[in-house]
């Protein structure tokens, strides 16, 4: 009894243990049936190994699944006995079956139990169950996608096979006959038509579910659908006749589609191109640069703000577009850079290019298009009818009503309307200060805010038919080409202090300095304007003040290190709103300072308090608004982050851009922002020229020693120049503007980049015209230079204008500009050679005769036999030197440069080649202890400049008296040779001779010069060796 009761338990523990062995077979089929990165025939080989866990001999069982054309099994299968198989379906199509067998020895016992059987056929209905679903699944999206959308089907097909053969690497299922082949043939090629959408879904099914992982399959066709839907849109946005609403409300739905972060799809690429092209600019080299940077959504908030007719193209100009470039770059870059983070932009409206197309075609006035083809002296005399006519004209009434909803928008803050045309900002063109900006006060009824903005819109409308606009179009080849004025309708950055609205502090800041004011300042550190309030005093040359100028990259290299220079030669006065009047207003500053310093945040960083001949700087707690002597310095700030962030900001974009750029911003006293962004204009890269230093005292006629440029000016014919003691001596502002209009006058007359315009003060600004010649561009166009002349025994001093939109005319027109200094010590002028020469101003404009004692036109040939002018200037020597000289004759001599200039690069190289064999050659190599002299950097590699050099190695085994005798031989050539280099480039070196001297011990340990003689990469080159000649 108690042996039956010992078997029925063992009995009943095998049962159990079995079953239990398969439900951790159902439990591991269940969950790889269900795992969706597994593609069905991927599934089929993992329950390959899987099954035999639920049988009694799991050693022993071996399983093969045939599935359609597929079959997975063990390695071994074929030496199983099969004992069972069970069908799998498909709705009642087989569509493969799974076996069941064992390997035993032979003469043991092979049956299966019909638990095993019946765990085979669960498993069976479940694969079937799968596969069945997985097809319904598909079949079910695509037959819905054949019937709503066949083409869209067939592109997805497409993908689908672009995506498995690209996953498969072996050139993976095909659903299209056909297929372009690679490279050219000279035959026509046979193109199949389509696969029609039934067939396709079918072959979709066949393939994909069989060939991919469920899940994946379902998440790149859902992909695609959304890309489907996308591709929508873009047409939409691609389509000409589409309003800015329609492509508004295009990409919102995008937006809701895939997110405001985008997909990174093709598709995208081509919405975020078509946007850009449409809104931003026709320029695809600047698109090129920076369209990875845009994203779809970025588009959203200025397509809200666009004004413009229902027709309008909504294109928003230069300088929108170029602000809006600018804006995602940082923003981006912010991601991972602290210095770029919370940089803002002001709430900007935009009135589109084409609104002005609209506003000639309202009031009748389409003949303004013929305009531009007007000459010169016709534009000058009326362009002020042109301004009054538009001034008096009226906006569209869409427009006007658009108006209504940006006074809604930007309520309680003072507006700039600012000109954006198609070519403003461009590489083209840098249009800077042609076109006008106006603030509007924003303030009263409605009605009466909305006649101001209006009026403002009209007089930037007007400022595109202004003399100096049409003029620099000209000069740049623009004339004919389409240009469109457009408006933006900003907020002024800043906060309400007293009566009075304005940023703590405004400027501009450049990539490149082009004008450095110390050897140590580099070109590539750039350049930052600033002043207190609107940046208006940045931008414009004023007569009377002046900014604070410094490099960004080296902020403490201040141009004037004195107390009484930091005094003179800091601003004075500061431009503003004036809430009270509603208008655009200047205050001096300590006036300003007197009565409001206690609101304005941080006074403390920008303003040192003289006393007693000296700068000091206080906190907020000891600064007295109402007692000190405060000058603006901006010393805190610029000890502070400023610096930085400006420098990063123009490192940035330049890089993003692909060019240097230009940069106006502005402090709220809380937060940065960027208002402009715009390629730098650089003009033509000069060289470093020559200083002569055997010129006859004679042929001089200047000198200059501050803020020299690079170049040289030659065969200048003519010379323009404005007496500064006369001048002053006018007394009447027609008698001064009359000056002006004769120097423009003669721009015309003169032989284009053959004169020079030489006088006194600041040049182009606006303020006291007694401290300058009142000229706009287009009277300075066709100069080769402006020389501003600055006398200690008068108010005329040439303020540092780099900067200011008049400084960057100079610079993209090529006119070299030389500030002179002439009571300075170690300086020349010559201002006997203006006063005696003879004045062809009444031969050339009779009815400005009666300014022949101001302004003297010299013919410098005729006044001295034959001779012309040429101006060499060195920035890094800091000189200039103005001088006559001789044409040469005939075409012969014209070849032969002068005994000074260097005209071939390559002669630097050849010329220190030759020098440093001398010195081998000529060395007593036996009695300095010499074995070896070799020649390596720049000179050995044939890159030498005019600056560069010559690098000698020196193998020596002398003595330290020898070694002392050998030193002092070399520098004196060192010497020498500089001296000599100097007297042909201008470059002052000092010493030319790089020396160093090495011995056996040296070259033993390798050191870092002995290992250049045995170098295989750069090997110094072998000059001389003792006893081998």
């Amino acid at each position: 009894m108690a042996d039956e009761d010992s078997k029925e338990r063992e009995r009943r523990l095998r049962a159990l243990t079995e079953r239990a062995k398969e439900l951790e077979c159902l439990y591991a089929v269940d969950e790889l049936l269900q795992d969706k990165q597994l593609s069905l025939p991927a599934a089929m080989a993992k329950l390959v190994d899987i099954l035999p866990i639920g049988f009694s001999n799991p050693a022993a069982c071996r399983v093969r699944i045939r599935y359609r054309n597929e079959s997975f099994s063990a390695p071994d299968f074929d030496k199983a006995t099969v004992l069972t198989t069970v069908d799998v379906y498909e709705d009642e199509e087989k569509t493969g079956a799974i076996e069941a067998g064992y390997i035993m020895p032979p003469g043991e016992p092979i049956e299966l139990l019909d638990d095993e059987i019946k765990l085979l056929s669960v498993i069976a209905r479940r694969v079937s169950q799968l596969a069945l679903g997985t097809a319904r699944e598909v079949r079910l999206l695509v037959n819905m996608l054949g019937q709503i959308d066949p083409d869209m089907l067939t592109r997805i097909g497409e993908k689908l096979q672009v995506h498995m053969k690209d996953a498969a690497q072996t050139g993976g299922p095909s659903f299209f006959a056909g297929g372009q082949p690679y490279g050219e043939t000279n035959a026509p090629l046979r193109i199949s038509l389509p696969t029609a959408a039934a067939p396709l879904a079918q072959t979709i099914i066949e393939n994909a579910v069989s060939f991919l992982p469920r899940g994946e399959l379902f998440s790149l066709i859902n992909k695609w659908v959304r890309e489907e839907r996308v591709f929508a849109l873009v047409k939409t946005v691609d389509n000409p006749a589409a309003s800015i609403g329609d492509v508004l409300l295009a990409v919102h739905k995008y937006i809701e589609a895939v997110g405001e972060k985008g997909s990174g799809s093709l598709t995208e690429s081509w919405l975020t191109a078509e946007l850009a092209h449409r809104f931003l600019s026709s320029d695809s080299r600047i698109l090129n640069q920076v369209l990875d940077t845009l994203r779809v959504a970025d588009f959203a908030p200025v397509l809200e703000r666009i004004i413009g007719s229902e027709s309008s193209r909504g294109n928003i100009g230069g300088k929108g577009a170029g602000l809006f470039i600018a804006q995602q770059i940082l923003r981006r870059a912010a991601e991972g850079d602290p210095l770029l983070a919370d940089i803002k932009t002001p709430r900007t409206w935009y009135v589109a290019t084409d609104a002005i197309a609209d506003f000639l075609q309202y009031n009748n006035m389409k003949e303004l298009n013929a305009y531009k083809y007007n000459p010169l002296f016709h534009l000058r005399i009326t362009y002020g009818d042109v301004v009054a006519k538009i001034k008096l004209s009226k906006l569209p009434p869409k427009i006007a009503h658009m108006l209504r909803t940006v006074l809604d928008d930007i309520e309680g803050a003072p507006l700039v309307v600012r000109s954006s045309s198609l070519l403003e900002d461009s590489k083209k063109g840098a249009f800077s200060g042609k076109y006008k900006s106006l603030f509007v006060a924003n303030v009263g009824t409605k009605e009466e805010r909305l006649a101001e903005l209006m009026d403002a819109i009209l007089e930037v409308y007007s400022s595109m038919y202004n003399p100096d606009s049409i003029s620099y179009r000209k000069e740049r080849g623009l004339l004919n080409e389409t240009e469109q004025m457009g408006i933006l309708i900003q907020e002024v950055v800043g906060r309400r202090i007293g009566d009075y609205y304005l940023p703590a502090y405004a400027g501009v800041a450049f990539s490149h300095n082009m004008f450095r004011w110390s050897a140590r300042v580099s070109r590539e550190g750039g350049l930052a304007r600033m002043m207190p309030g609107l940046g208006t005093r940045v931008v414009d040359r004023v007569g009377d003040d002046y900014p604070i100028l410094f490099s960004p990259a080296e902020p403490g290299l201040r141009i004037n290190q004195t107390p009484d220079d930091i005094r003179h030669y800091s601003p004075k006065k500061v431009d503003l709103i004036d809430l009270s009047a509603r208008r655009f207003a200047t205050m001096d500053i300590t006036e300003f300072l007197r009565q409001n310093g206690d609101e304005f945040p941080g006074l403390s960083q920008y303003v040192s308090v003289y006393s007693m001949d000296m700068m000091e700087n206080k906190n907020a707690f000891t600064l007295d608004t109402k007692k000190d002597d405060m000058v603006v310095t901006f010393d805190g700030l610029l000890a502070g982050e400023l610096p930085k962030r400006l420098k990063r900001m123009l490192d940035v974009l330049e890089e993003k851009m692909g060019t240097p750029v230009d940069i106006e911003f502005a402090f709220d006293g809380q937060h940065l922002y960027l208002l402009q962004c715009r390629p730098q204009g650089e003009g033509t890269a000069r060289q470093p020229a020559p200083i002569p230093q055997n010129l006859p005292a004679e042929d001089v006629v200047f000198t200059a020693n501050r803020y020299v440029s690079d170049g040289m000016l030659r065969d200048i014919t003519h010379i323009v120049y404005v007496d500064g003691e006369e001048y002053d001596k006018l007394s009447s502002r027609e008698e001064l503007l009359a000056v002006g209009k004769a120097v423009g006058l003669l721009n015309e007359a003169l032989k284009r980049r053959k004169f020079l315009l030489i006088g006194p003060g600041r040049w182009g600004s606006r303020g006291d015209i007694k401290l300058g010649v009142r000229v706009t561009y287009s009277d300075i166009s066709n100069t080769a230079a402006l020389i501003e002349v600055a006398r200690a025994k008068a108010s005329y001093t040439p303020a540092l204008s780099f900067g200011t939109h008049f400084f960057q005319d100079l610079v993209e027109a090529d006119i070299v500009y030389i500030p002179l200094y002439p009571d300075q010590p170690d300086t020349v002028f010559k201002e006997s050679f203006f006063r005696c020469a003879k004045n062809e101003l009444a031969a050339i404009l009779p009815e400005y005769a009666r300014l022949s004692h101001v302004v003297t036109v010299i013919d410098i040939p005729a006044s001295n036999f034959g001779k012309t002018l040429s101006i060499h200037m060195n920035a890094e020597l800091s000189r200039a030197v103005a001088f006559l000289t001789k044409e040469p004759g005939g075409a012969e001599e014209r070849r032969q440069p002068p005994s000074w200039k260097t005209t071939e690069e390559s002669e630097h190289w050849q010329w220190r080649y030759y020098m440093a064999s001398q010195i081998a050659d000529s060395l007593d190599m036996e009695a300095l202890g010499v074995k070896g002299v070799y020649l390596t950097g720049s000179v050995n590699a044939g890159g030498a400049g005019p600056g560069s050099d010559i690098d000698l190695l020196l193998h020596v085994d002398g003595n330290e008296e020898q070694r002392r005798l050998l030193t002092s031989w070399l520098n004196g050539w060192s010497r020498a040779l500089a001296k000599i280099n100097f007297l042909h480039t201008g470059y002052d070196a000092g010493n030319l001779l790089d020396f160093h001297l090495m011995d056996d011990a040296d070259i033993e340990k390798k050191d870092a010069y002995a290992q250049k003689i045995t170098s295989y990469a750069d090997p110094a080159a072998r000059l001389r060796v003792r006893g081998q000649g």
